[in-house]
């Protein structure tokens, strides 16, 4: 016997299932819901990573435009060598569905108004003033870590040398 609400199986003792009192079935109803891919895809965009893509798919499939992803280049092969991969990935929809998918990805991108704002929040940072309250830390500072590591290495050789005169 199974629930047709939460698809458990239960013994044939049971009439009502425990969890959702719904009266129990002999068999599984079928799924209502069908997943189709586009039949006649067209690109409605591209994405920078796998994360981006992901996001903008699952826009898209919550709001019923069946998609699906395509790597771009040798973007499959270097997922799969690396863990990443540097050429992105196009996103498919079926062409009845482009102009709602085209709505649905623009509400992600943000609006002019923010983008403006957000530079002139920036400018404000970069007065003098606020310079002086807005360093970064020494290990996010990309010369500070590159000297470290210069200097590290520069002290290898030194030790390196010195213990090579010493075994002689």
């Amino acid at each position: 016997m199974y629930c047709p609400n939460c698809k458990k199986e239960y013994e044939s003792g049971i009439t009502v299932c425990p969890d959702c009192k719904k009266e129990l079935t002999a068999q599984l109803p079928e799924d209502d819901e069908v997943y189709s891919a586009a039949s006649d895809p067209v690109k409605v965009t591209s994405a920078a990573n796998d994360i981006d893509a992901g996001l903008i798919m699952n826009l898209l499939i919550n709001n019923n435009i069946p998609c699906f992803k395509k790597d771009i280049g040798a973007g499959g092969y270097m997922n799969v060598y690396m863990g990443y991969s540097v050429y992105g990935e196009d996103i498919y929809v079926d062409r009845k569905d482009y102009e709602a998918a085209l709505d649905l990805i623009g509400s992600l991108e943000p609006d002019k108004e923010s983008v403006e704002n957000e530079s002139i929040d920036k400018e404000a940072i970069e007065t003098e003033e606020d310079q002086a309250e807005y360093k970064l830390p020494f290990y996010k500072n990309p010369r500070v870590v590159a000297r470290i590591i210069v200097v590290i290495i520069g002290l290898g050789m030194i030790f390196s040398g010195i213990i090579g005169l010493l075994d002689k």
